[in-house]
């Protein structure tokens, strides 16, 4: 059987077991001690440092932001408006590249922010702005980008050059900088950035893509072209399934009617074989 131990022997054992765990904390302590209080020194002289020589620096006082317009269609000025830093009290180091990007970012017409500091005294932002695609004429004119994000009406002066897109259900309910995640639009905004790429694609100047939800198709309508024998008003019928191969066999029959001069003001190609054309 076990020898139980006394009161005092339990006493005597509890004891050492604090002076040992009070031992442990102080080692730890210590090393963090050491190992804390140099590192500190060194952050704190460095952010002195910092603001000495660069963020508070009279030398490196803002006094140009430089704005290159790299893609996009926008002024300087808009963006100017967009900046929320005073060139009176700011410093090019004081100001938060980050923060100024996300800032600008917030806009629903920009798409990339570069920002540089160019020394002594100048900001650089380098801007790429969301590029329309098409018009949606249900919401009064307008824009949309190759992503489907809606794009404000500051735009509309341009609103000539860019075909539309109709037929989208409740497209009033959608507010500038949302997206259009219609399949449909999708399909709408993947033709007319899909058909650039093609190597004739350039024949089909489209005027107005129609969404036709019941039959899951785009009706596009183009404008004329007399190199191409294209009538005004033309259709072209695609299935939103398949939609790519669709588009190349109607480049295909387009091909052969102007090989032989032949008018063409109808292409339905979401039939697979026996494709209807008219003149």
């Amino acid at each position: 059987m076990p020898k139980l131990l006394s009161k005092s022997d339990t006493n005597k054992f509890r004891h050492k077991g604090q002076l040992n765990f009070k031992k442990y904390v102080l080692k730890y302590y210590v090393w963090f001690l050491i190992l804390f209080v140099p590192l500190s020194i060194i952050v704190f002289a460095k952010i002195g440092v910092y603001k000495l020589f660069f963020s508070t620096n009279d030398h490196f006082n803002l006094n140009r932001i430089n704005i290159e317009i790299q893609k996009g269609n926008f002024s300087e000025d808009y963006v100017h408006s967009l900046i929320k830093i005073s060139s009176e009290q700011d410093t090019i180091f004081s100001i938060n590249p980050g923060k100024l990007r996300f800032e600008l970012l917030a806009d629903p017409l920009i798409q990339k922010v570069e920002v540089r500091r160019l020394l002594p005294d100048t900001l650089l932002l380098k801007i790429y702005g969301r590029t329309p695609i098409a018009q949606l004429i249900n919401n009064d004119g307008r824009l949309i980008d190759s992503d489907g994000i809606i794009l404000g009406d500051r735009l509309k002066k341009d609103l000539k050059t860019w075909p539309i897109i109709t037929g989208i259900q409740n497209v009033k309910s959608f507010k500038t900088g949302e997206v259009l995640d219609n399949p449909l639009v999708i399909k709408a905004i993947h033709f007319l950035s899909h058909k650039e790429l093609m190597k004739n694609g350039y024949w089909l100047d489209v005027k107005l893509v129609q969404l036709n939800e019941n039959d899951n198709e785009l009706r596009i309508y183009l404008n004329p072209k007399e190199n191409t024998f294209i009538k005004n008003n033309a259709v072209l019928i695609l299935p939103r399934e398949n939609m790519e191969q669709a588009l190349a066999k109607a480049l295909e029959i387009l091909t052969v009617r102007i090989q032989a001069q032949q008018p063409t003001s109808y292409i339905n190609a979401t039939y697979q074989r026996k494709i209807p054309v008219r003149p």
